[in-house]
């Protein structure tokens, strides 16, 4: 199996933990969240996760408008789990790295801990 094989074996099965994590209850809105669109609202979350597992720098910009967080792995990549909830026609700028929290959003733990389990 190739490097490149293998990281896109590894991405797929942690895009499938993060979204079999993703609940209303670990949503940034619960209101908007669905399961049709599960990682809808996680995005601090799941760039917490992604962080912590893979390392990296968590970018913030605006994305459609919208305020977005995503990863900038080790090598110098980014990667949006939750792209998804943008559709096919979402515009990145240049992200910013995100400040460190001083404390880590409870969502994010408990989103963490389902994703781990």
């Amino acid at each position: 199996m190739t490097e490149t094989t293998n990281m896109k074996s590894v991405e797929a099965t942690l895009l499938d933990r993060l979204k079999k994590a993703a609940s209303s209850e670990t949503a940034y809105e619960p209101a908007k969240w669905s399961e049709g669109n599960p990682l809808r609202g996680h995005c601090g979350a799941v760039s917490y996760v992604v962080s912590n597992l893979l390392g990296g720098e968590i970018l913030q910009g605006r994305v459609n408008g919208e305020p977005h967080f995503w990863n900038r792995l080790p090598d110098g990549s980014e990667v949006d789990y939750t792209a998804s909830q943008f559709g096919a026609d979402c515009h990145y700028p240049i992200g910013r790295v995100a400040k460190p929290r001083k404390k880590i959003n409870p969502r994010f733990i408990k989103f963490a801990e389902k994703v781990e389990s």
